[in-house]
């Protein structure tokens, strides 16, 4: 993953997929400090439609649906907002 482009830098990666929404939260921990939350990691989300589709490949080569990066905050979570891919 790069930090570019800066709209990938978003909570709600949906853009126009249908599905069941799924609310995301990840936690990054430091496993040789006793599992200590690791703040300020840049954490990316990327994962296809209901078609099996990624954005970026093949036809969806110009849209970044289902995609999407956050920055852990002093918890070290990331919270995304997406379908169900199924």
């Amino acid at each position: 993953p790069t930090k570019q482009p800066g709209n990938l830098v978003r909570q709600d990666i949906r853009d126009d997929r249908t599905g069941v929404v799924m609310n995301m939260t990840l936690t990054v921990k430091n496993l040789n400090a006793g599992c200590a939350a690791l703040a300020g990691v840049l954490v990316d989300v990327w994962h296809c439609d209901k078609d099996g589709t990624y954005s970026e490949y093949g036809t969806a080569q110009s849209v970044d649906f289902l995609r999407g990066r956050q920055t852990t905050d002093a918890s070290g979570q990331v919270k995304f907002t997406s379908v169900f891919p199924g």
